[in-house]
C-alpha cells in the first residue's frame, strides 16, 4: 500500500484579488451635461482603478474629465462622442476586477428619452 500527501505552502503576500464594491451603473444622461461613473474597490495591497471606453484607456484631461480619489470617472459637458462601453478596472499584483456599464446621451428635447442617473453612494441602502 502507499499513502501520498500534498502540502501546499501559502506566501503571506497571497491575497484575493480587489473587489469592485460599488460598480458603474448604466445610465442614460441629457447631452452637455456633467455625468458621473463609479467604481468604488477594496482589497490588500490597495488597487489602482484604470477605466477603458469600448476598451480603449480614458485619459484623465481636466476640465474635461478626471478619475477622482475614489474611483469615479467624472465626464463634464457630455458630447455623443462620449456615448459608450465604460469599464471600471480594480488592479493590484493580487489580481484584478472588472465592471462595465452604458453610458447613453440623449438631447434634453427629446420627448421619449427616459433619463437614467446613477443614485449617489450615499442614497444607496446599507447592509442588512
Amino acid at each position: 500500500d502507499s499513502w501520498f500527501s500534498r502540502l501546499t505552502v501559502i506566501s503571506p503576500d497571497d491575497h484575493p484579488p480587489p473587489i469592485i464594491e460599488l460598480g458603474p451603473a448604466n445610465q442614460t444622461l441629457p447631452l452637455y451635461t456633467p455625468g458621473q461613473l463609479q467604481c468604488r474597490a477594496s482589497g490588500n495591497p490597495p488597487p489602482v482603478i484604470t477605466w477603458y471606453k469600448d476598451g480603449v484607456p480614458v485619459i484623465s484631461t481636466a476640465p474635461k474629465s478626471i478619475v477622482a480619489e475614489d474611483g469615479t470617472l467624472k465626464i463634464n459637458d457630455l458630447v455623443k462622442a462620449d456615448e459608450g462601453l465604460y469599464t471600471c478596472v480594480a488592479s493590484s499584483r493580487s489580481g484584478k476586477a472588472t465592471w462595465s456599464a452604458t453610458l447613453r446621451l440623449e438631447s434634453r428635447t427629446n420627448p421619449n428619452a427616459a433619463f437614467f442617473r446613477s443614485p449617489e453612494p450615499t442614497t444607496l441602502p446599507g447592509p442588512p
